[in-house]
């Protein structure tokens, strides 16, 4: 069994060789999330994981479906029990949703399409 203070080691960010910080813990990826830090594991697009060490939460999300990127809904998730990621999780949120909007209408007035969809959303 490792003691708390190994285990809040593999859950601390890495550094590269010439001092920057890498996005990787000893191991896992490194999520930024501002006071709600994660750590991860993603396993081929169809299930993952977030451990949020300093808020005592992890959400794992199994699936079945090729490609379906459960990572994608694991903070949406969390926001039920960590209301601030609620609002982190907007600015993704309207990324996600502008991406589908250039697929399909182009990639003309980004930004017009960006604060459209934030309007319609309260993002």
């Amino acid at each position: 069994m490792l003691a708390p203070a190994s285990v809040e080691r593999l859950w601390q960010p890495t550094s590269l060789n010439d001092g920057k910080p890498a996005p990787w813990t000893l191991g896992w990826p490194s999520i930024g999330r501002g006071d709600h830090r994660a750590v991860a594991g993603i396993g081929g697009a169809r299930s993952a994981f977030y451990v949020y060490p300093d808020d005592g939460l992890a959400i794992i999300i199994l699936s079945n479906l090729a490609g379906g990127q459960p990572e994608q809904l694991i903070d949406t998730v969390a926001g039920f029990y960590l209301p601030a990621l609620r609002q982190q999780r907007g600015g993704a949120y309207a990324a996600h949703l502008l991406r589908n909007k250039a697929a399909s209408t182009g990639f003309e007035g980004l930004e017009q399409k960006l604060a459209a969809i934030r309007r319609q959303h309260g993002l």
